[in-house]
């Protein structure tokens, strides 16, 4: 009973300190039930201590685990922030918060690199680097490394389908004829082979892919056909800026 007046009693800060025993640097909820720490202090045992916010970093208002994140482009390597390690042919991703990389298209990760997918004669690049990383054309079929004309291999050919009606690939179907796809510059056709899609860092706009300038403070984001800012960075206009 003593205690719940003493909680209750805002004039006693000492006497509320006692009740819900409130460390140093914190205050209690206003029903009297726990504490949380002052702004700029996290909490640690039981007790309150300051936030230290390293160099490539910024405070984030949780005054639960360290207090801070690491900027894009770095991670948290102890109490510090070390610039992340991006390999030739690859780029910082958003899911990772930056902290994490992928190879560009056409390429795999291997041992901490980015290493090219070899493309054999009569094949095309796969969106995904996963399995061979690539598909034969129509009419050929994989074996081992290389495409081979599946008329002259031993392998059994299929019955010719509706399918077999379809425009090939780098055609599209326009009512009963096949007109061919026409790829603009920095653009590459797409998986399905009947339309074509910017590469990374450009954007679709007509028919024609435009490069996209990520502002400061700015990144081009994971599907690389736009930017978007770095924590904590907000998008304003054509900026990123402090919220």
């Amino acid at each position: 009973m003593l205690a719940s007046v003493l909680a209750a009693c805002p004039g006693s800060a000492s006497a509320q300190n006692t009740a819900v025993n409130v460390p140093r640097n914190a205050h209690a909820f206003d029903n009297g039930r726990g504490w949380e720490c002052d702004h700029g202090y996290r909490t640690a045992r039981e007790e309150c201590i300051a936030i230290v916010v390293p160099e490539n970093a910024y405070a984030v208002t949780s005054t639960y685990g360290a207090g801070w994140q690491c900027t894009w482009g770095y991670r948290q390597v102890g109490e510090a922030c070390a610039p992340v390690a991006v390999p030739k042919n690859a780029y910082l991703v958003s899911s990772a918060r930056g902290r994490g990389w992928e190879c560009e298209r056409g390429f795999r990760e291997r041992a901490g690199s980015c290493i090219q997918i070899e493309v054999p004669p009569n094949a095309y690049l796969r969106d995904s680097a996963y399995g061979r990383g690539w598909e034969c054309e129509r009419g050929y079929r994989a074996v081992v490394k290389s495409c081979i004309d599946a008329e002259k291999s031993q392998v059994r050919v299929d019955e010719p389908s509706d399918e077999d009606l379809k425009c090939q690939r780098a055609l599209r179907q326009d009512a009963d004829i096949c007109l061919r796809v026409i790829i603009p510059d920095n653009g590459y056709l797409e998986e399905s082979g009947q339309g074509w899609k910017c590469a990374r860092g450009f954007k679709k706009e007509a028919s024609s892919c435009v490069a996209l300038n990520a502002p400061a403070n700015g990144h081009i984001n994971e599907a690389g056909n736009d930017w978007e800012c770095n924590p904590p960075y907000s998008k304003r206009l054509d900026a990123c800026a402090l919220r």
